[in-house]
């Protein structure tokens, strides 16, 4: 329309030239009007025409302005009401238009245009300077943003915002102008701060927080649960509990959690978990609560576990402390820094007559007897106030008005800022101990041949001499001594000289001592040396100088150079025992050690000297012999399917027919075979003898193909290189099909498999061998480690069975071991069922098979040829 326009007014120009031409050449052509009346006409109509056309054009311009006017306001308003800040910037920063709410944060449009206001002026340093630079890159595309720009609006309000820099073509006259949209991100970056101020703050927490959705996987961790767990973030986010817990630990929480999200109610409760990063158990508080969305849908389980291990050791420590203070056989006073008694214990009640009502707020000047002097008590006080303990004996007054003598020993107490709090008095009586000593004055005290201490002065230095060592925390040492073959001595040669030895090393051993030593005789050929304040070292050096002076020869009953031997057992206060009677029979027990070893020796007393290293020397013995005899037996205890009670395979047990004791139980010789090395040699006989008899029934058409026998083997078999080549050559031996057999391994053996062991279980997998894991649920192994195990088959222990039927949690751990086992693909046996109820309810959780009382003990393999093996036949 606009070049229209232009062309039709040049065409009018031309015509109003023509035209006035005409006129003023019209006197001069009068005589030619009539010729170019024709020509006149023809232009007036041409300008008519042309008029008309220009009005009409002139009409439409006007209707083309009217609309453009009218498509500026809308745009206008549009930009005015845009739900964003929006403002046009030349390329100096200048704001050139600015809608309404732009005007909201950088006042009114009079404020700043016209070209003296900037958007700049309102950012800080950074921000404008990042502004500029957009503006005037010549590389810019259509778009630009530009992120985290700081605003300061007219209201003096610090804003954070994203600018989206638009800019407009050339064809809008407006070249290197852009429109600048304001998006407030100050929201966003307050709760990007909140979140990271709330993860600070939870990370510098000790307690363990972390957060699950409804499926147990973890959504939130600080940094105490992810170093427990030795997890980072992203490993552990979205990772389910069974991951990364012990199997025991993730199906506990999982219980706990589904309370939470059935009744919507917090749980408070003190639990175990096994944690990873210090490879043990500990105790802990855990606090759990549902999270819940702004729609009030619960989403999740949040828990806060505080580990109170140190706390319950701590309080198990006060207990015993205060049962010490309780039961103590001394007296005990507690006084604060003025003497005035705080406490007592009710041995102090016995000793002294007074209870603890009528002393407590008194000083304990009250019990003074009056039998010592004050230059006795000022040396007391100083001695407290020099070093802070004194010790001595005390004259002190009964309730009754009696008097009675105290070995005390007082200590001063005070708190950390080394300020004085008050004494702590322990105190024995000793009245009973002087009287005891004037009654054996008068009694004989003597060994009647050799005239050293008999047993009774023995016992009662020693009863004096552990009482001290005890107050002032000494030690002190007991030998047991006792000749070899004295009784050859008797019997060949005569009591008489049996008498003259025992004089004669009774002198002997007098004789190298100290004068503070007890040299006792008990009797027969028994002497007992008693070494006050002597460290475990002297007692040896002693010990063996006592031994080349006794066994230097000796003229007895006509012999010039009879050379004696003894074997001496050397026991030590406190660390060998904390009672006469005990130091007394663990030196017997170390001269007992000292003869089986060859005698003429000394050996210091150890605790496996004891009867349980009797005991363990006896079983060891007897087990060599039983491998050696065949005194093993092979026992079979039959599985069956827990729908039908149909049988499914067996097995293999050991019992040990121990002669003189009968039918013996593994669970009284496996763990010493285990401390001994003979567990290996028991597992290959096993694995032997169950081979044996498999190759027999199959050859006799006897054993079908789908059943198995189980025999236990231990994570000991399994690190021997040559087991598996072993297992190997015993199925091509015997031309046994692997899938008969089935290797039962512990979750205990299992709990962190190496990976040469990881390797031979898969190797044993490949060669057609089942494995199952023995005793579930009894360890504290973890989902990620038995996922990558190569097994087949879960074997729940016994003890979640057997009381499944009364305990809710035992059911319920049962039944979430299944479901576990079957989301690994594995198949469950349950040991102990003894009731069909059990079998009922185990099957209801969908348990496979199962092996007990209810079907069978273990038993024979005769009986278990004669009772099932028709049942099992193909």
């Amino acid at each position: 329309m606009a070049f229209r326009f232009i062309s039709n007014a040049d065409r009018l120009s031309a015509l109003r030239v023509r035209a006035e031409q005409a006129l003023k050449d019209l006197p001069e052509q009068a005589h030619a009007f009539q010729s170019d009346m024709a020509d006149l006409d023809r232009l007036i109509e041409d300008l008519r025409v042309y008029r008309v056309e220009l009005e009409l054009q002139n009409e439409e311009l006007q209707l083309a302005q009217q609309r453009a006017e009218l498509a500026s306001i809308r745009h206008q308003q549009l930009f005015d009401h845009m739900p964003l800040p929006a403002v046009v910037l030349d390329q100096a920063g200048h704001i050139q238009s600015s809608n309404n709410l732009a005007q909201l944060w950088l006042g009114e449009r009079g404020n700043y245009i016209p070209a003296d206001g900037r958007l700049v002026r309102g950012l800080d340093p950074r921000s404008r300077t990042a502004l500029r630079k957009a503006l005037n890159d010549r590389n810019a595309v259509s778009e630009t943003v530009l992120h985290g720009l700081a605003l300061k609006t007219a209201e003096n309000v610090e804003r954070h915002i994203d600018v989206h820099l638009l800019r407009l073509p050339d064809s809008y006259h407006m070249d290197h102008h852009v429109v600048a949209l304001l998006v407030d991100r100050t929201a966003d970056v307050a709760i990007s701060s909140q979140r990271q101020l709330f993860q600070t703050l939870i990370d510098s927490s000790d307690d363990l927080i972390f957060s699950t959705d409804r499926r147990g996987r973890f959504t939130l961790a600080n940094q105490a649960m992810l170093d427990a767990l030795q997890k980072d973030m992203a490993g552990l986010m979205g990772q389910p509990r069974d991951a990364v817990m012990s199997v025991r630990d993730a199906i506990a929480h999982e219980i706990s959690d589904q309370k939470i999200l059935g009744t919507g109610l917090t749980l408070s409760t003190e639990e175990e978990m096994f944690i990873p990063q210090r490879g043990e158990m500990r105790y802990f508080a855990t606090h759990k609560f549902p999270l819940i969305a702004l729609d009030g849908h619960t989403t999740g389980v949040g828990c806060i576990s505080r580990d109170i291990t140190a706390e319950r050791h701590n309080a198990q420590l006060q207990r015993l402390s205060e049962a010490v203070f309780l039961n103590a056989t001394e007296a005990i006073i507690v006084t604060d820094a003025n003497a005035r008694i705080l406490r007592v214990n009710p041995a102090f009640e016995r000793m002294s007559g007074f209870s603890a009502s009528t002393v407590i707020g008194r000083k304990t000047s009250m019990l003074r007897s009056g039998r010592q002097d004050a230059a006795f008590y000022r040396h007391l006080w100083a001695s407290l106030t020099e070093g802070g303990r004194w010790q001595g004996e005390l004259s002190n007054r009964h309730a009754t008005g009696l008097y009675y003598t105290v070995v005390s020993t007082i200590t001063a107490l005070h708190n950390d800022h080394g300020t004085l709090t008050g004494y702590m008095a322990v105190q024995t009586d000793i009245s009973r101990l002087m009287t005891a000593e004037s009654e054996v004055v008068r009694l004989s005290l003597l060994d009647t041949l050799t005239a050293l201490p008999n047993r009774a002065l023995l016992m009662d230095r020693m009863t004096q001499l552990l009482a001290q060592a005890r107050r002032q925390e000494n030690r002190f040492c007991i030998m047991f001594s006792d000749l070899d073959h004295f009784k050859d001595v008797n019997d060949s040669m005569g009591h008489n000289v049996g008498d003259e030895l025992l004089i004669g090393i009774a002198q002997r051993l007098r004789a190298h001592v100290r004068e503070q030593d007890t040299v006792a005789r008990l009797g027969g050929d028994e002497f007992v040396v008693l070494l006050p304040q002597t460290s475990r070292e002297a007692a040896l050096t002693l010990a063996d100088k006592l031994l080349d002076a006794l066994q230097q020869p000796m003229r007895i009953g006509g012999v010039a150079a009879y050379h004696p031997h003894l074997s001496m057992g050397i026991a030590m206060f406190p660390e060998d025992g904390d009672t006469l009677e005990l130091l007394l029979r663990n030196a017997d027990t170390a001269m007992y050690a000292a003869k089986t070893q060859g005698r003429g020796r000394v050996l210091l007393y150890h605790p496996l000297m004891s009867e349980e290293n009797t005991r363990l020397f006896d079983t060891h013995n007897g087990l060599s012999n039983a491998l050696l005899n065949g005194e093993l037996r092979l026992f079979l205890q039959p599985k069956f399917r827990l729908s039908d009670m149909a049988l499914t395979g067996a097995e293999a047990l050991v019992r040990w027919e121990r002669p003189g004791v009968g039918l013996t139980l593994p669970g009284d010789f496996i763990s010493v075979a285990e401390k001994t090395g003979l567990l290996a040699a028991i597992d290959q006989w096993m694995l032997q003898q169950v081979v044996a008899a498999l190759s027999g029934w199959t050859q006799q058409g006897a054993w079908p193909a789908h059943c198995h026998i189980a025999v236990n083997q231990s994570a000991s078999d399994l690190a021997n290189v040559q087991w598996l080549p072993h297992v190997s050559g015993l199925l091509q031996t015997w031309g046994l099909a692997p899938g008969l057999l089935q290797i039962e391994l512990t979750e205990s053996d299992l709990l962190q498999p190496s990976a040469d062991m990881l390797q031979r279980l898969n190797s044993l997998r490949a060669l057609g061998i089942e494995l199952a894991i023995d005793d579930f649920g009894t360890g504290y192994s973890s989902l990620s480690y038995l996922k990558s195990l190569p097994i087949s088959v879960i074997k729940i222990d016994q003890s979640f069975v057997r009381d499944m039927l009364t305990d809710e949690n035992d059911r319920t751990l049962v039944e979430a071991m299944v479901s576990l086992a079957h989301k690994l693909g594995h198949t469950v046996v349950a040991e102990g069922v003894e009731t069909r109820h059990q079998a009922d309810m185990l099957a209801t959780l969908g348990c496979e098979a199962g092996q007990g009382y209810l079907l069978s003990p273990a038993v024979t393999v005769a009986e278990f040829e004669a009772r099932f093996l028709p049942q099992l036949s193909p």
